[in-house]
């Protein structure tokens, strides 16, 4: 009896820290239960009133899991056959489309690696047929003459980079959503696992995630020639400024380009800073054949992302 009294005991024990442990999580489906069925603005008072002691009663509670409290389970890939198409840039072909889209096919039928797949196409072709025709990335070493190994092994290391990248943007976006314990992994060589417990607007987690699904990357231009470049076209609107030789001073107009572009201080990637109202007619101005036959090689001029203030001292 002695036995069974503490076996007892320690059942009751095991209860009782089971329920401590439990109970804030009870509490807060309580507390949340009882917000939903006040009205927007009653509900909006509520938490107002109470937000210390709601905000007390989440920390301590159990976070569940997808398996406990359902969620959403999304597979992510990233699009590799157009990444491939984007590295090689201007020197893709037809014949390059082709043996993506076959290798694609392939990888897709023997769920095998894509870049692997290509690489045996390409090779198919030939004994003389060489990926450093498409391919070159001065900064990994990647030249004409490349093995095609090197550059299969530069290829992989660019889509893990790529799927890298991706899974902080997913991770970025999610944390903004607030999800509590978001999962997000790697699952292969492509793919990417979200799991996000507790979500109950699924549209728009999936219209989140279906925004980073696909990832541009571009090579950053050469800064030397970026920053001869950026001089031959404030130097090319002022000749257009100054008009003629024979021109009186009263025909002599201001830099259009100056007039609505600030030059950058220093900076040989930025042609300028400009008012978010004044963008479309920047890129009037530098819609000009002129300035196309000036650009760099395998260069895109592009706004940047995100607007940011700008002080006389950059």
């Amino acid at each position: 009896m002695q036995g069974n009294g503490f076996k007892i005991g320690l059942i009751f024990a095991f209860l009782a820290l089971t329920l401590w442990y439990l109970f804030p999580t009870i509490q807060w489906n309580l507390e949340q239960k009882q917000i939903s069925d006040l009205s927007p603005s009653d509900s909006a008072q509520y938490v107002d009133e109470n937000r210390e002691k709601l905000a007390s009663i989440k920390e301590r509670t159990l976070n569940l899991g997808l398996d406990l409290q359902g969620g959403m389970y999304v597979m992510l890939e990233v699009g590799t056959p157009q990444l491939i198409l984007e590295l090689a840039g201007e020197n893709k072909d037809e014949a390059l489309e082709e043996v993506v889209t076959n290798a694609r096919a392939t990888a897709l039928a023997n769920d095998t690696d894509f870049i692997d797949e290509m690489a045996a196409e390409f090779q198919s072709q030939g004994e003389g047929a060489r990926l450093s025709r498409y391919f070159r990335n001065d900064a990994a070493e990647i030249t004409r003459r490349s093995t095609n190994e090197e550059i299969v092994t530069f290829l992989k290391a660019q889509r893990t980079e790529a799927l890298d990248r991706a899974i902080e943007i997913i991770r970025t976006r999610v944390d903004r959503f607030g999800v509590t314990e978001p999962s997000i992994v790697k699952q292969g060589t492509d793919r990417i696992v979200v799991e996000l417990p507790g979500v109950d607007d699924k549209d728009r987690v999936r219209n989140l995630l279906k925004g980073t699904a696909r990832l541009e990357f571009r090579l950053a231009a050469n800064a030397n020639d970026f920053s001869s470049f950026i001089n031959q076209v404030y130097d090319y609107f002022d000749l257009k400024a100054a008009g003629d030789e024979g021109d009186s001073l009263d025909t002599i107009q201001p830099n259009a380009l100056l007039e609505v572009l600030i030059p950058s201080q220093g900076n040989p990637y930025v042609l300028g800073y400009a008012e978010e109202q004044d963008t479309a007619e920047v890129n009037a101005l530098l819609n000009d054949q002129e300035i196309d036959r000036m650009i760099p090689r395998n260069t895109t001029i592009m706004w940047s992302a995100n607007t940011q203030p700008y002080t006389q001292n950059g």
